[in-house]
Formats: structure tokens, sequence, C-alpha cells
């Protein structure tokens, strides 16, 4: 059970968890998300909450808050220059040609960084009292959603997040 919350209706996120196998999507606007028991994961489409979500949760486009990672500036244009392809949510998702307009250069002292750019972290994870995935870029100001390891990337954050072992692929 996946809740996204977006201000966008009918965006590649969305359209992507509906085609996904296995997934039940409620998609809500930031105004009315409301942690609930039935959610088993978040996803937050550039927008934060004001509180941490108590379930594994994944960001596009984070912004300051006291509980998130610190956001020390903002880049323009660049290039993802290393990722850990051995963690369990990299695994067959290639990044060398993804362009990104603007993302937040993230401090990501206290989390794994998963992709990174010359300037600083683009992808981070933690997983202290949850997990959670944080990358530093939104959808719009990218064409990560137009590459063929978007699904990937999404299915094996999901994957990740309920504890399963990823899928083979051949």
């Amino acid at each position: 059970n996946v809740t996204l919350v977006t201000q966008s209706k009918g965006g590649y996120m969305e359209t992507l968890l509906r085609l996904l196998p296995g997934i039940s999507l409620r998609t809500v606007q930031p105004a009315d998300f409301r942690e609930t028991t039935t959610s088993d994961v978040y996803i937050f489409e550039g927008v934060i909450p004001n509180t941490e979500p108590a379930k594994p949760t994944l960001f596009f486009g984070t912004t300051t808050n006291d509980w998130l990672p610190r956001q020390v500036s903002v880049v323009q244009n660049p290039r993802i220059a290393s990722w850990n392809s051995n963690h369990p949510i990299m695994k067959f998702v290639p990044l060398h040609d993804v362009k990104i307009e603007r993302a937040a250069h993230i401090d990501g002292r206290n989390a794994e960084v998963i992709a990174s750019s010359q300037e600083g972290p683009l992808i981070i994870a933690t997983e202290e009292l949850n997990k959670r995935i944080f990358v530093a870029f939104d959808l719009e100001s990218s064409d990560f959603p137009l590459h063929v390891g978007f699904p990937i990337f999404i299915q094996n954050v999901l994957t990740w997040f309920s504890g399963e072992t990823l899928p083979e692929r051949t």
C-alpha cells in the first residue's frame, strides 16, 4: 500500500505506480496528507511534510526541514559522477546519462551516499528508525523518469523498503 503525496495529477510517478503489479496506490494533495495505518510506504514528490513520517519514505526534491538532511545550497546542472551499483536500490539502474537542471546540495554525513555529483550527494539512504531515500532533485527538473532505469529504481526502492529480496534480472 503506497501513498503518493504530490501536487501533479497523472504525472510520471503516479502513472508508473498505477502500472506496477502488486501496488495499491492512494494519491493525495500535500494539504490532505495524513499518516494512515493502511499505508506501508510514503512517496513525496516535490513536497515535504512538517513532521517525519513513521513509515519507509521516498522523497524527491528535498527542501530544508529540521528532521531532513541539511540543504547546503542549490546546484545548477549537476552531473551524476558516481553511484553505488551494489546498493539494493541501484541494481540495474544506470545513471550515467541522467540530466538534472537543478538539485539541492544535501549534507550526507549521517547517511549512505547512493549517488553523487562533483558538488555533493544527490541520492542518500538512511536506515535509522525507518528506511528513507532522499533524492536531491525533483522529477520535473530531470529526465530521470524518461530513462529505462527509473521503473527499476522505484521497484528496487519499494522492495528494499519491504525487506524482501530483489528479484533476479537477466
